[in-house]
């Protein structure tokens, strides 16, 4: 039995994110909530302004490298699900994660990797072997997310260039045919 990869590639693509969304919320709820054997109960007298506490909650600007390794691994997924979305980077403690964001970012991609997939299925692309090994590198990823984000973005880059001189192959070919044609 043959496989599909139009069917494979986005469940892989989605498992690894899924798995990534864990262990970014994960580190957020280690890094943030304090555990209950840690806490040391201390009363002090504070004098409140305006009867009011104010609270720290850290926001960072910069992603942490695991929503980059998260999202960067479909980059033309990332660039509209960001822009439709641009504070799902932020994590507070009432907002660990961006539900809405997930779920627009993982719609365009499912779309992208089944796209890519049906291409490879059919033959119109030969570049499988690149995607599948991709998919297992994003799996390693989950470990190292600072390198993982930057070599997905490398692959993205090479393999927009590479679509780019074979599309651009494909246009000189029908261009020449036609003109011989005449």
């Amino acid at each position: 039995m043959k496989a599909q990869w139009r069917f494979l590639l986005p469940l892989g693509h989605l498992a690894i994110d899924c798995l990534l969304l864990f262990t970014w919320v994960w580190q957020f709820d280690a890094r943030f909530r304090p555990h209950a054997e840690r806490q040391q109960v201390r009363f002090e007298r504070v004098l409140f302004q305006e009867d009011r506490a104010i609270g720290f909650d850290p926001r960072y600007d910069v992603p942490a490298p695991r929503f980059d390794a998260l999202a960067l691994g479909c980059v033309p997924a990332i660039l509209i699900s960001q822009w439709l979305r641009p504070e799902a980077h932020v994590q507070t403690r009432a907002k660990r994660w961006d539900p809405i964001w997930f779920g627009i970012h993982e719609a365009i991609a499912f779309a992208i990797w089944f796209g890519l997939g049906y291409l490879c299925d059919t033959r119109k692309i030969r570049v499988i072997k690149a995607l599948a090994g991709f998919m297992i590198a994003r799996t390693v990823f989950v470990l190292f997310p600072e390198v993982g984000a930057k070599l997905e973005v490398l692959f993205w880059l090479v393999f927009s260039i590479w679509a780019l001189v074979m599309g651009a192959r494909r246009i000189v070919r029908r261009v020449g045919a036609a003109m011989i044609s005449r």
